[in-house]
């Protein structure tokens, strides 16, 4: 319980984004494939499309972007079908048109393009089409914490022995994290991350430039007894950890997909828990489907910040009903005023004062 309680730390840092490309049949499909340069162009939106499983048309695709990819890994340029121009002139017209493109990810495991659409008529020309279930907006979230140090005694985590936890994976969407710090363990048979296509980048998994997914990681599991700093939940330094870093080192904002993304990937590594101090985007029904499966089917808990919004709206992914919602409190029990508070919240945490690990250039004490 503990471990829960704290995964997530509810403080708000104020600040507000992919993955295998396989080639053989017998391995995993890739999470999505993606271009490393996407170039958002104006007056076009972002949707998921969902077709259905029996759909020919979207087998073809990905496979084609499989193969794309594939070659531009071996020094190719990745070509995929436009959205529009699928439209307008047919998707294999279009494949062979050499038309360089911008865009095109999938969602494998989901049935799921990821589209950008000129105009609610391009839109509803998908919608129409008879292999494809519905047509929704991608929406963007945001990083939710507060510069604040914490109080592991209030959750009473000392007294819940860590003594087996080295056979836990904690998987921690976030930032990145810093693999030199002297609090955290470097050691890569405990710490694993992911650089794939899909990893906001640019730089690696084992960096944090903005800070935020380090002070998550502290959180879990700074090391204890090292005259180091601070002490985690999960504080003998055993406790697995697999970074994925879907925000970049400006801590902007992600798109949805690139969530689920990270959360798919944080299952194939292995992980029991997926931690996820984020959250603001609106419903959506892929994400809701993709993380009821994880949940139900995979056997993975999946914890998001409640929200920084100080009111009783939504934030997602947090309200989603297979994802516990941790709201924050303070020092004296008392619900933080910038955290959420609605009938989707499990659980609260100290999230007004704490301390956790930050990177030198974030924080000259590291702290």
């Amino acid at each position: 319980i503990a471990l829960t309680l704290l995964l997530v730390p509810d403080e708000i840092f104020a600040k507000k984004e992919s993955t295998k490309v396989t080639s053989s049949e017998d391995e995993e499909p890739a999470t999505f494939s993606y271009q490393p340069h996407v170039i958002e162009e104006p007056n076009v939106t972002r949707y998921l499309v969902k077709y259905k499983s029996t759909s020919t048309e979207y087998k073809a695709r990905l496979e084609n972007a499989a193969i794309q990819a594939q070659a531009q890994s071996q020094g190719g340029k990745l070509r995929n079908s436009s959205p529009s121009i699928g439209i307008d002139i047919g998707f294999e017209a279009a494949a062979d048109s050499g038309y360089l493109l911008t865009h095109g990810k999938f969602l494998p495991k989901e049935n799921i393009e990821i589209m950008y659409l000129h105009s609610e008529k391009d839109k509803a020309k998908y919608e129409a089409r008879d292999d494809v279930e519905y047509v929704e907006a991608d929406h963007k979230v945001y990083l939710m914490s507060e510069e604040t140090p914490y109080g592991i005694n209030k959750v009473k985590a000392l007294l819940v022995p860590d003594t087996n936890v080295s056979n836990r994976k904690v998987c921690i969407v976030d930032t990145g994290y810093d693999l030199t710090h002297p609090d955290l363990t470097s050691d890569l048979d405990v710490v694993t991350g992911y650089d794939g296509e899909f990893s906001a980048g640019p730089s690696p998994w084992s960096y944090d430039g903005h800070g935020h997914g380090t002070h998550v990681a502290g959180t879990i599991a700074a090391i204890e007894g090292n005259n180091e700093g601070v002490v985690g939940v999960n504080r003998n330094g055993n406790v697995k950890l697999h970074i994925v870093k879907v925000f970049g080192d400006n801590g902007s904002w992600a798109w949805g997909s690139s969530l689920i993304a990270a959360v798919e990937e944080c299952v194939d590594a292995g992980a029991n828990i997926v931690s996820m101090s984020l959250g603001g985007g609106g419903f959506s029904q892929t994400e809701s489907n993709t993380y009821a499966r994880v949940f139900n089917q995979d056997g993975v808990l999946l914890v998001a910040a409640a929200g920084n919004g100080g009111n009783t709206a939504y934030s997602y992914p947090a309200s989603y009903d297979s994802v516990m919602s941790v709201a924050a409190t303070d020092s004296d029990n008392n619900i933080a005023s910038f955290s959420q508070r609605n009938d989707q919240v499990d659980i609260a945490a100290p999230g007004v004062g704490t301390l956790s690990t930050l990177p030198l250039h974030v924080a000259a004490s590291g702290y």
